[in-house]
């Protein structure tokens, strides 16, 4: 059989196919250990992004506030997100309708503003759905990742070469993790 030759171009298309890659986490602890394990196989962690709620009503004091150098957290998972929001850049609070009150880490907070001022919306899902779906998450799989937030569950996104999202994805599956990668 006559060995399939490919084109500089064909080879270097596959080389930098991207990717998303969104792990669904169980809870906080799931997460920490899942980042840990990520920088220590050395993938970018610029590229990486959590989602999740931190908003109970209680009678504690909750709060994000920036102090110039950082985003800080004030409530019961704030060493969480300050841990998180150390190891990635950026982030923000955000009150979403049919999600509530979500904290992000990473690029996707710039995702969602971006999906906020072009106004895009996408039917059925939230503006959190919408930039993820503008990034190549499929709309289908957009309804499960909504509803896992709504359930307290966490997002753990990674985006860029195929090459790394699969290395990221037999990692977080061995860290216990609900896995998908999505190649737009």
């Amino acid at each position: 059989m006559a060995a399939i030759r490919r084109s500089e171009s064909q080879r270097r298309r596959i080389g930098t196919a991207r990717g998303i890659l969104v792990a669904v986490h169980a809870g906080h602890l799931q997460v920490q250990k899942a980042l840990a394990k990520l920088t220590r196989s050395r993938l970018d962690l610029r590229r990486a992004c959590v989602v999740g709620t931190d908003y109970h009503t209680e009678e504690n004091v909750y709060g994000y506030y920036s102090t110039g150098r950082s985003l800080e957290a004030w409530g019961s998972l704030g060493c969480f997100w300050k841990a998180v929001w150390a190891a990635l850049t950026g982030g923000g609070f955000f009150f979403i309708p049919g999600l509530g009150a979500v904290v992000i880490a990473g690029p996707v907070a710039g995702w969602l503003v971006a999906a906020l001022e072009k106004g895009t919306m996408v039917s059925g899902l939230s503006v959190l759905g919408a930039a993820l779906v503008g990034q190549g998450v499929p709309p289908e799989a957009m309804i499960e990742y909504e509803a896992a937030v709504r359930s307290n569950e966490f997002l753990l996104i990674m985006s860029g070469p195929l090459s790394e999202t699969a290395k990221a994805q037999s990692l977080l599956e061995s860290a216990g993790a609900r896995v998908r990668v999505h190649a737009p």
